[in-house]
């Protein structure tokens, strides 16, 4: 897990990136709120918080060319690899089995699938080499 991953995840993934933009939105709206002493809401007017949502889809397409530069210090200030090794390490077999099962669940067909060729095949070459075949 590193900075560039958990960013790109953030801004492209389709379960975070909307979540993200209205974070982000509601985030904007409050700055304008507090900076213009409560003067400029932006939620209150349907025009305005449109483009402010317009605005935040456009800044959010072009956030990935900026982070570049913050990366390492994120990587170096959250210790995100040695955090998630450390956690990790610390789940039981079964913890950790919970944590992999969603994962392989979505192509549990697939490598049961998988799983049966290459063994029919292993099977037939064994029998081949067995019988002289």
């Amino acid at each position: 897990l590193t900075s560039k991953k958990l960013w790109n995840s953030i801004l492209t993934d389709p379960m975070t990136a909307p979540t993200f933009a209205t974070l982000f939105a509601e985030n904007l709206s409050e700055t304008a709120k507090t900076i213009s002493g409560g003067l400029l809401v932006l939620k209150d007017k349907p025009s305005l918080w449109k483009d402010t949502k317009l605005a935040v889809t456009r800044a959010t397409k072009e956030l990935s060319r900026y982070l570049g530069n913050l990366h390492p210090y994120v990587d170096e200030t959250l210790e995100l690899e040695e955090t998630l090794r450390n956690g990790l390490q610390e789940m039981s077999s079964q913890e950790f089995e919970r944590v992999l099962h969603p994962i392989f669940e979505e192509d549990e067909l697939t490598l049961i699938l998988a799983g049966a060729v290459l063994g029919f095949l292993a099977g037939l070459i064994q029998q081949g080499l067995a019988s002289g075949a």
